[in-house]
Protein backbone atom coordinates (compact mmCIF):
# COMPACT_ATOMS: atom_id res chain seq x y z
CA UNK A 1 0.00 0.00 0.00
CA UNK A 2 1.37 3.51 -0.80
CA UNK A 3 0.78 6.33 1.78
CA UNK A 4 1.77 9.91 1.40
CA UNK A 5 5.00 10.31 3.53
CA UNK A 6 3.65 13.08 5.36
CA UNK A 7 0.11 11.14 5.94
CA UNK A 8 2.01 8.08 7.17
CA UNK A 9 4.62 9.86 10.10
CA UNK A 10 1.87 11.58 11.21
CA UNK A 11 -0.76 8.77 11.65
CA UNK A 12 2.27 6.77 13.32
CA UNK A 13 2.94 9.14 15.81
CA UNK A 14 -0.74 9.49 16.40
CA UNK A 15 -0.78 5.49 16.72
CA UNK A 16 1.99 6.13 19.28
CA UNK A 17 -0.39 8.34 21.52
CA UNK A 18 -2.82 5.64 21.90
CA UNK A 19 -5.51 7.72 20.36
CA UNK A 20 -5.93 5.70 16.94
CA UNK A 21 -5.77 2.55 15.75
CA UNK A 22 -3.06 1.19 13.53
CA UNK A 23 -4.02 2.27 9.72
CA UNK A 24 -3.01 -1.10 8.55
CA UNK A 25 -6.70 -1.49 7.48
CA UNK A 26 -8.21 1.25 7.22
CA UNK A 27 -8.17 1.18 3.34
CA UNK A 28 -8.80 -2.47 2.84
CA UNK A 29 -12.05 -3.56 1.17
CA UNK A 30 -12.80 -7.39 1.19
CA UNK A 31 -11.84 -10.24 3.82
CA UNK A 32 -13.02 -14.03 3.78
CA UNK A 33 -14.13 -14.80 7.42
CA UNK A 34 -13.97 -18.54 8.07
CA UNK A 35 -15.34 -20.52 11.32
CA UNK A 36 -13.43 -23.85 11.03
CA UNK A 37 -14.63 -25.57 14.56
CA UNK A 38 -15.26 -28.21 16.59
CA UNK A 39 -17.78 -29.13 19.71
CA UNK A 40 -18.48 -31.58 21.89
CA UNK A 41 -20.84 -34.61 20.51
CA UNK A 42 -24.55 -33.40 21.20
CA UNK A 43 -23.45 -29.34 21.63
CA UNK A 44 -25.82 -27.17 19.62
CA UNK A 45 -23.11 -24.77 17.83
CA UNK A 46 -20.06 -24.49 16.42
CA UNK A 47 -19.70 -27.66 14.32
CA UNK A 48 -18.04 -28.29 10.90
CA UNK A 49 -19.30 -30.79 8.98
CA UNK A 50 -17.30 -33.94 7.70
CA UNK A 51 -18.26 -33.66 4.07
CA UNK A 52 -21.23 -32.75 1.50
CA UNK A 53 -21.52 -36.40 0.99
CA UNK A 54 -21.09 -36.94 5.19
CA UNK A 55 -23.71 -34.47 6.52
CA UNK A 56 -22.61 -35.16 10.25
CA UNK A 57 -20.42 -32.74 12.00
CA UNK A 58 -16.75 -33.95 12.57
CA UNK A 59 -16.42 -36.18 15.64
CA UNK A 60 -13.23 -34.96 16.59
CA UNK A 61 -10.75 -31.81 17.21
CA UNK A 62 -8.11 -33.61 15.42
CA UNK A 63 -10.36 -34.98 12.39
CA UNK A 64 -10.96 -31.59 12.02
CA UNK A 65 -7.55 -30.02 12.24
CA UNK A 66 -5.51 -32.97 10.55
CA UNK A 67 -8.16 -32.52 7.31
CA UNK A 68 -7.53 -29.33 6.58
CA UNK A 69 -5.69 -27.58 3.37
CA UNK A 70 -4.31 -24.93 4.21
CA UNK A 71 -2.86 -24.27 0.31
CA UNK A 72 -6.28 -24.55 -1.09
CA UNK A 73 -8.15 -22.44 1.11
CA UNK A 74 -5.43 -20.03 0.48
CA UNK A 75 -6.18 -20.50 -3.17
CA UNK A 76 -9.95 -19.88 -2.86
CA UNK A 77 -9.24 -16.75 -0.47
CA UNK A 78 -6.85 -15.31 -3.44
CA UNK A 79 -9.31 -16.27 -6.12
CA UNK A 80 -12.03 -13.89 -4.91
CA UNK A 81 -9.23 -11.28 -4.06
CA UNK A 82 -9.50 -11.52 -0.48
CA UNK A 83 -7.02 -8.68 1.37
CA UNK A 84 -7.28 -10.66 4.68
CA UNK A 85 -8.96 -13.96 6.21
CA UNK A 86 -10.73 -13.97 9.32
CA UNK A 87 -10.14 -17.81 10.60
CA UNK A 88 -11.12 -19.37 14.00
CA UNK A 89 -8.73 -19.52 16.86
CA UNK A 90 -11.53 -21.31 18.83
CA UNK A 91 -15.01 -21.04 19.08
CA UNK A 92 -17.19 -23.27 20.84
CA UNK A 93 -16.05 -24.83 24.08
CA UNK A 94 -12.61 -22.82 23.31
CA UNK A 95 -10.98 -25.57 21.39
CA UNK A 96 -7.79 -24.03 20.22
CA UNK A 97 -6.12 -25.01 16.79
CA UNK A 98 -2.72 -25.46 17.27
CA UNK A 99 -0.99 -27.74 20.05
CA UNK A 100 -1.59 -25.18 23.06
CA UNK A 101 0.52 -26.22 26.25
CA UNK A 102 -0.83 -23.25 28.32
CA UNK A 103 -4.57 -24.95 27.03
CA UNK A 104 -3.90 -28.30 27.61
CA UNK A 105 -3.07 -27.83 31.18
CA UNK A 106 -6.61 -25.77 31.67
CA UNK A 107 -9.17 -28.06 30.21
CA UNK A 108 -7.35 -31.54 28.46
CA UNK A 109 -8.21 -32.55 25.26
CA UNK A 110 -8.77 -28.96 23.87
CA UNK A 111 -6.24 -28.64 21.82
CA UNK A 112 -5.22 -29.97 18.45
CA UNK A 113 -2.09 -32.08 17.64
CA UNK A 114 -1.43 -30.19 14.68
CA UNK A 115 -0.49 -26.07 13.98
CA UNK A 116 -3.46 -25.35 11.99
CA UNK A 117 -3.06 -21.55 12.49
CA UNK A 118 1.29 -22.01 11.60
CA UNK A 119 0.26 -23.76 8.24
CA UNK A 120 -2.81 -21.56 7.00
CA UNK A 121 -0.30 -17.91 7.86
CA UNK A 122 2.20 -19.38 5.50
CA UNK A 123 -0.06 -20.07 2.88
CA UNK A 124 -2.08 -16.83 3.56
CA UNK A 125 0.97 -15.00 3.49
CA UNK A 126 3.09 -16.47 -0.26
CA UNK A 127 -0.22 -15.08 -1.48
CA UNK A 128 0.00 -11.61 0.30
CA UNK A 129 -3.18 -12.05 2.62
CA UNK A 130 -2.91 -11.25 5.75
CA UNK A 131 -4.54 -13.37 8.30
CA UNK A 132 -7.08 -12.32 11.09
CA UNK A 133 -7.89 -14.40 14.60
CA UNK A 134 -10.97 -15.41 15.46
CA UNK A 135 -10.84 -14.91 19.25
CA UNK A 136 -13.77 -14.93 21.98
CA UNK A 137 -12.19 -13.96 25.12
CA UNK A 138 -15.70 -14.77 27.29
CA UNK A 139 -16.73 -18.08 25.52
CA UNK A 140 -17.28 -19.71 28.48
CA UNK A 141 -20.97 -19.40 27.80
CA UNK A 142 -20.47 -22.50 26.04
CA UNK A 143 -19.17 -24.89 28.73
CA UNK A 144 -20.58 -26.98 30.59
CA UNK A 145 -21.45 -26.13 34.33
CA UNK A 146 -17.91 -28.61 35.61
CA UNK A 147 -15.88 -26.62 32.90
CA UNK A 148 -17.12 -23.72 34.10
CA UNK A 149 -16.34 -24.58 37.48
CA UNK A 150 -12.56 -25.50 36.78
CA UNK A 151 -12.05 -22.41 34.25
CA UNK A 152 -13.56 -20.32 36.95
CA UNK A 153 -16.18 -18.75 34.76
CA UNK A 154 -18.80 -19.19 36.83
CA UNK A 155 -17.53 -16.16 39.13
CA UNK A 156 -16.45 -14.68 36.16
CA UNK A 157 -20.62 -14.75 34.98
CA UNK A 158 -21.91 -13.94 38.47
CA UNK A 159 -19.48 -10.87 39.15
CA UNK A 160 -17.81 -11.84 42.14
CA UNK A 161 -14.60 -12.45 41.30
CA UNK A 162 -13.56 -11.68 37.71
CA UNK A 163 -9.63 -11.82 37.71
CA UNK A 164 -9.30 -15.71 37.64
CA UNK A 165 -10.73 -15.57 33.85
CA UNK A 166 -8.86 -12.12 33.29
CA UNK A 167 -5.93 -14.65 33.96
CA UNK A 168 -6.65 -17.65 32.23
CA UNK A 169 -7.73 -15.65 28.94
CA UNK A 170 -4.57 -13.12 29.43
CA UNK A 171 -2.52 -16.56 29.09
CA UNK A 172 -4.19 -18.06 26.38
CA UNK A 173 -3.52 -14.62 24.23
CA UNK A 174 0.21 -14.30 25.83
CA UNK A 175 1.06 -17.87 24.52
CA UNK A 176 -0.27 -17.00 20.97
CA UNK A 177 1.16 -13.81 20.60
CA UNK A 178 4.09 -15.29 21.48
CA UNK A 179 3.60 -18.06 19.13
CA UNK A 180 2.69 -15.96 15.85
CA UNK A 181 3.83 -12.84 16.17
CA UNK A 182 3.93 -10.40 13.78
CA UNK A 183 2.51 -13.46 11.26
CA UNK A 184 -1.04 -12.51 12.88
CA UNK A 185 -2.04 -9.16 11.44
CA UNK A 186 -5.10 -9.06 13.93
CA UNK A 187 -7.94 -9.87 16.12
CA UNK A 188 -11.45 -10.06 15.74
CA UNK A 189 -12.84 -10.24 19.14
CA UNK A 190 -16.98 -12.09 19.79
CA UNK A 191 -18.94 -11.81 22.51
CA UNK A 192 -19.10 -8.53 23.73
CA UNK A 193 -16.71 -8.85 26.75
CA UNK A 194 -17.53 -5.60 27.83
CA UNK A 195 -16.03 -3.44 31.09
CA UNK A 196 -15.83 -3.46 33.91
CA UNK A 197 -15.86 -7.78 34.12
CA UNK A 198 -13.58 -7.95 31.10
CA UNK A 199 -10.22 -5.57 30.96
CA UNK A 200 -10.04 -4.72 27.82
CA UNK A 201 -7.13 -2.51 28.61
CA UNK A 202 -5.07 -5.48 29.72
CA UNK A 203 -6.24 -7.63 27.06
CA UNK A 204 -5.45 -5.00 24.21
CA UNK A 205 -1.88 -4.70 25.90
CA UNK A 206 -1.18 -8.40 25.76
CA UNK A 207 -2.09 -8.43 22.39
CA UNK A 208 0.07 -5.25 21.33
CA UNK A 209 3.56 -7.42 23.43
CA UNK A 210 4.02 -9.51 20.47
CA UNK A 211 2.74 -7.24 17.59
CA UNK A 212 2.06 -3.51 18.21
CA UNK A 213 0.89 -3.12 15.21
CA UNK A 214 -2.03 -5.84 15.68
CA UNK A 215 -5.59 -4.87 15.09
CA UNK A 216 -8.14 -5.45 17.09
CA UNK A 217 -11.98 -5.59 16.08
CA UNK A 218 -15.00 -5.74 18.49
CA UNK A 219 -18.34 -6.95 17.37
CA UNK A 220 -20.42 -4.06 17.72
CA UNK A 221 -17.53 -2.48 19.52
CA UNK A 222 -17.49 1.15 18.60
CA UNK A 223 -20.73 3.76 18.61
CA UNK A 224 -22.86 3.22 15.70
CA UNK A 225 -25.99 5.67 15.25
CA UNK A 226 -28.53 2.66 15.98
CA UNK A 227 -26.31 1.32 18.98
CA UNK A 228 -25.12 4.78 20.64
CA UNK A 229 -24.58 3.07 24.00
CA UNK A 230 -21.46 1.37 22.63
CA UNK A 231 -19.55 4.58 22.92
CA UNK A 232 -17.67 3.53 25.38
CA UNK A 233 -18.73 -0.03 25.98
CA UNK A 234 -14.95 -0.92 24.55
CA UNK A 235 -13.20 1.80 25.19
CA UNK A 236 -9.45 0.95 25.49
CA UNK A 237 -9.46 -2.06 23.54
CA UNK A 238 -11.36 -1.74 20.16
CA UNK A 239 -9.72 -0.40 16.91
CA UNK A 240 -12.15 -1.19 14.87
CA UNK A 241 -16.22 -2.07 14.96
CA UNK A 242 -18.07 -4.86 12.56
CA UNK A 243 -21.40 -4.83 12.24
CA UNK A 244 -21.90 -9.29 12.40
CA UNK A 245 -24.41 -9.95 10.07
CA UNK A 246 -26.60 -7.12 11.06
CA UNK A 247 -27.48 -4.87 7.96
CA UNK A 248 -29.27 -7.99 6.50
CA UNK A 249 -31.01 -8.83 9.31
CA UNK A 250 -32.20 -5.28 9.33
CA UNK A 251 -33.28 -5.53 5.72
CA UNK A 252 -34.82 -8.36 6.33
CA UNK A 253 -33.49 -9.81 2.72
CA UNK A 254 -30.24 -11.11 1.15
CA UNK A 255 -30.48 -8.45 -1.62
CA UNK A 256 -27.18 -6.17 -0.90
CA UNK A 257 -29.21 -3.51 -2.69
CA UNK A 258 -31.54 -3.27 -0.45
CA UNK A 259 -29.01 -2.78 2.82
CA UNK A 260 -27.74 0.41 3.73
CA UNK A 261 -23.80 0.99 3.50
CA UNK A 262 -22.39 1.56 6.98
CA UNK A 263 -19.37 2.80 8.69
CA UNK A 264 -18.42 -0.65 10.45
CA UNK A 265 -16.92 -3.65 8.81
CA UNK A 266 -19.84 -5.81 7.54
CA UNK A 267 -18.98 -9.56 8.54
CA UNK A 268 -21.97 -11.23 6.54
CA UNK A 269 -22.55 -15.31 5.59
CA UNK A 270 -23.50 -16.34 2.10
CA UNK A 271 -24.54 -19.20 3.36
CA UNK A 272 -26.69 -21.09 5.55
CA UNK A 273 -24.69 -20.91 8.57
CA UNK A 274 -20.90 -19.19 9.26
CA UNK A 275 -19.52 -23.05 9.03
CA UNK A 276 -19.90 -25.73 6.38
CA UNK A 277 -22.82 -27.97 7.22
CA UNK A 278 -23.94 -28.82 4.61
CA UNK A 279 -26.08 -25.81 3.34
CA UNK A 280 -26.14 -23.84 -0.06
CA UNK A 281 -25.42 -20.30 -1.44
CA UNK A 282 -27.55 -17.94 -0.23
CA UNK A 283 -26.06 -14.86 -2.08
CA UNK A 284 -25.14 -14.06 -5.62
CA UNK A 285 -21.45 -13.13 -6.85
CA UNK A 286 -23.18 -10.00 -8.61
CA UNK A 287 -24.90 -8.76 -5.47
CA UNK A 288 -21.51 -9.13 -3.59
CA UNK A 289 -19.68 -7.34 -5.94
CA UNK A 290 -21.82 -4.42 -5.62
CA UNK A 291 -21.93 -3.87 -1.76
CA UNK A 292 -18.03 -4.52 -1.79
CA UNK A 293 -18.31 -1.46 -4.00
CA UNK A 294 -20.58 0.61 -2.32
CA UNK A 295 -18.41 -0.11 0.57
CA UNK A 296 -15.07 1.06 -1.37
CA UNK A 297 -16.86 4.49 -1.51
CA UNK A 298 -18.63 5.38 2.04
CA UNK A 299 -17.03 8.42 3.31
CA UNK A 300 -16.64 6.68 7.03
CA UNK A 301 -15.72 3.35 6.04
CA UNK A 302 -12.31 2.93 7.48
CA UNK A 303 -13.27 -1.22 9.38
CA UNK A 304 -11.89 -3.46 6.81
CA UNK A 305 -15.13 -2.79 4.26
CA UNK A 306 -16.92 -6.51 4.13
CA UNK A 307 -15.85 -9.69 5.18
CA UNK A 308 -17.73 -12.40 2.98
CA UNK A 309 -18.35 -15.64 5.70
CA UNK A 310 -18.35 -19.40 4.67
CA UNK A 311 -15.94 -22.32 5.11
CA UNK A 312 -14.90 -25.70 4.17
CA UNK A 313 -16.27 -28.60 4.88
CA UNK A 314 -13.19 -30.71 6.70
CA UNK A 315 -12.45 -32.45 3.48
CA UNK A 316 -11.98 -29.26 2.10
CA UNK A 317 -15.16 -29.19 -0.13
CA UNK A 318 -17.15 -26.19 0.21
CA UNK A 319 -21.04 -25.66 0.43
CA UNK A 320 -23.09 -26.46 -2.91
CA UNK A 321 -22.38 -22.71 -5.04
CA UNK A 322 -20.15 -21.00 -2.46
CA UNK A 323 -16.71 -21.58 -4.04
CA UNK A 324 -17.71 -20.91 -7.40
CA UNK A 325 -18.92 -17.83 -6.14
CA UNK A 326 -16.22 -16.55 -4.52
CA UNK A 327 -14.23 -17.09 -7.53
CA UNK A 328 -17.16 -15.17 -9.59
CA UNK A 329 -16.42 -12.53 -7.80
CA UNK A 330 -12.91 -12.60 -7.79
CA UNK A 331 -13.38 -12.40 -11.79
CA UNK A 332 -15.81 -9.65 -11.68
CA UNK A 333 -13.38 -7.82 -9.43
CA UNK A 334 -10.18 -8.60 -11.55
CA UNK A 335 -10.75 -6.02 -14.66
CA UNK A 336 -12.05 -2.83 -12.26
CA UNK A 337 -9.50 -4.00 -9.55
CA UNK A 338 -7.79 -0.44 -9.57
CA UNK A 339 -11.09 1.55 -8.79
CA UNK A 340 -11.57 -0.70 -5.94
CA UNK A 341 -8.56 -1.75 -4.10
CA UNK A 342 -5.85 1.06 -3.13
CA UNK A 343 -8.58 3.59 -3.47
CA UNK A 344 -9.90 6.12 -1.00
CA UNK A 345 -13.65 6.98 -0.59
CA UNK A 346 -14.14 9.96 -2.28
CA UNK A 347 -14.57 13.28 -1.96
CA UNK A 348 -16.24 14.50 -5.20
CA UNK A 349 -18.84 12.63 -5.02
CA UNK A 350 -19.54 11.52 -1.31
CA UNK A 351 -21.73 8.12 -0.09
CA UNK A 352 -22.26 8.43 3.51
CA UNK A 353 -22.86 5.42 5.60
CA UNK A 354 -26.93 4.79 5.96
CA UNK A 355 -27.04 5.58 2.13
CA UNK A 356 -29.42 3.25 0.14
CA UNK A 357 -28.59 1.89 -3.22
CA UNK A 358 -31.51 3.24 -4.70
CA UNK A 359 -31.54 6.75 -3.65
CA UNK A 360 -27.90 6.93 -6.06
CA UNK A 361 -26.22 7.23 -9.75
CA UNK A 362 -23.83 4.23 -7.71
CA UNK A 363 -20.91 5.26 -5.58
CA UNK A 364 -17.10 6.94 -6.18
CA UNK A 365 -13.80 6.12 -5.18
CA UNK A 366 -10.35 8.01 -5.38
CA UNK A 367 -6.90 7.44 -6.43
CA UNK A 368 -4.76 7.70 -3.52
CA UNK A 369 -2.63 10.37 -6.02
CA UNK A 370 -5.58 12.09 -6.83
CA UNK A 371 -5.45 12.11 -10.67
CA UNK A 372 -8.50 9.70 -10.86
CA UNK A 373 -12.31 9.51 -9.64
CA UNK A 374 -13.55 6.40 -10.12
CA UNK A 375 -17.66 6.20 -10.84
CA UNK A 376 -19.27 3.13 -10.07
CA UNK A 377 -22.16 3.16 -12.16
CA UNK A 378 -24.44 0.93 -10.05
CA UNK A 379 -28.13 2.11 -11.41
CA UNK A 380 -27.48 3.48 -14.47
CA UNK A 381 -29.45 5.53 -16.84
CA UNK A 382 -33.39 3.57 -17.65
CA UNK A 383 -32.40 5.10 -21.35
CA UNK A 384 -29.90 6.05 -23.13
CA UNK A 385 -25.99 6.32 -22.92
CA UNK A 386 -25.83 9.66 -21.21
CA UNK A 387 -25.20 9.83 -17.40
CA UNK A 388 -25.72 13.40 -15.86
CA UNK A 389 -24.10 14.18 -12.55
CA UNK A 390 -23.42 17.22 -10.76
CA UNK A 391 -20.14 19.32 -10.08
CA UNK A 392 -17.65 17.64 -7.85
CA UNK A 393 -18.55 18.31 -4.17
CA UNK A 394 -14.88 18.92 -3.37
CA UNK A 395 -13.86 21.83 -6.09
CA UNK A 396 -12.36 19.37 -8.48
CA UNK A 397 -12.34 19.70 -12.11
CA UNK A 398 -11.94 16.77 -14.93
CA UNK A 399 -10.77 16.71 -17.88
CA UNK A 400 -11.31 13.40 -19.65
CA UNK A 401 -13.19 10.53 -18.75
CA UNK A 402 -12.75 6.55 -20.33
CA UNK A 403 -14.62 3.01 -19.31
CA UNK A 404 -12.12 1.36 -17.18
CA UNK A 405 -12.97 -1.79 -18.77
CA UNK A 406 -12.79 -1.45 -22.62
CA UNK A 407 -10.64 1.23 -22.53
CA UNK A 408 -12.61 3.79 -24.61
CA UNK A 409 -13.07 7.45 -24.38
CA UNK A 410 -16.53 8.26 -23.21
CA UNK A 411 -17.37 11.68 -23.95
CA UNK A 412 -17.44 14.25 -21.20
CA UNK A 413 -19.01 17.58 -21.60
CA UNK A 414 -19.25 20.40 -18.48
CA UNK A 415 -21.92 22.84 -18.22
CA UNK A 416 -23.27 25.42 -15.18
CA UNK A 417 -25.04 22.21 -13.28
CA UNK A 418 -21.94 19.62 -13.66
CA UNK A 419 -21.31 16.87 -16.18
CA UNK A 420 -22.95 15.08 -19.30
CA UNK A 421 -20.84 11.39 -19.85
CA UNK A 422 -21.91 9.45 -22.90
CA UNK A 423 -20.72 6.08 -23.52
CA UNK A 424 -18.87 5.57 -26.46
CA UNK A 425 -20.36 3.70 -29.77
CA UNK A 426 -22.07 0.04 -29.18
CA UNK A 427 -20.95 0.24 -25.63
CA UNK A 428 -23.39 -0.50 -23.23
CA UNK A 429 -24.20 -0.37 -19.14
CA UNK A 430 -23.11 -2.81 -17.48
CA UNK A 431 -26.06 -3.86 -15.22
CA UNK A 432 -23.99 -4.85 -12.40
CA UNK A 433 -21.06 -2.47 -12.56
CA UNK A 434 -19.88 0.00 -15.17
CA UNK A 435 -17.01 2.22 -13.93
CA UNK A 436 -15.85 5.77 -15.31
CA UNK A 437 -12.27 6.66 -15.06
CA UNK A 438 -12.50 10.60 -14.71
CA UNK A 439 -9.01 12.16 -14.71
CA UNK A 440 -8.40 15.19 -12.20
CA UNK A 441 -7.76 18.75 -14.17
CA UNK A 442 -3.44 18.84 -12.68
CA UNK A 443 -4.16 22.41 -11.53
CA UNK A 444 -7.78 21.58 -9.77
CA UNK A 445 -7.50 22.97 -6.45
CA UNK A 446 -8.78 20.37 -4.38
CA UNK A 447 -6.39 17.83 -6.28
CA UNK A 448 -3.37 18.96 -3.44
CA UNK A 449 -5.91 17.70 -0.70
CA UNK A 450 -6.70 14.74 -2.33
CA UNK A 451 -3.17 13.36 -2.52
CA UNK A 452 -2.48 14.69 0.71
CA UNK A 453 -5.14 12.59 2.51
Amino acid sequence: MMWNRISLLTTLAVCALGTQPPAGFDGLKLGLFTHYTYAYPGYKYGWTYLAPGLCRPVPDLNTLSNSFDARAFAETAASMRAEYVIFTLFHAQMNVLYPSAYWERVLPGHTSSRDVIADLAAALRARNIRLVLYFHPVDGLDFTPEQQGRTAWTKYRTGSDVKPWNDLINGLMEETGARYGKAIAGYWLDGAPSPPKFDGVRFKATIRKHNPDAAVWVNYGLPTERFPSNRRMFEGLSDYAVSENFLGKIAGTTDTDLWPVDHNMVAVQISSEWWAMCGRLQQSPEKMLRYTVRLAGTAEQRHGGVAWAAGPFANNEWETGVRDALRQLGNLLAPIGESVFGTLPSTAYVTHAGTLQKDTWGVATDSRDGRFVFLHVLNPPAEGTNLRIPKAADGRRFRSARVLVSGRHAALRSDASGYRITLPNSERWNAVDTVIRLEVVRDSAAAAISRAR
